[in-house]
């Protein structure tokens, strides 16, 4: 049970951190663009 909310833990921040940086990534080539 603990693995699992471990787990679950680290796959939402990789998610959330993974789509922030995509986010932004995008964000800066729409503004150099």
């Amino acid at each position: 049970n603990y693995h699992y909310t471990g787990f679950g833990e680290v796959l939402y921040f990789l998610c959330g951190f993974t789509l922030r940086a995509v986010w932004v990534r995008s964000y800066e080539i729409d503004s150099i663009y």
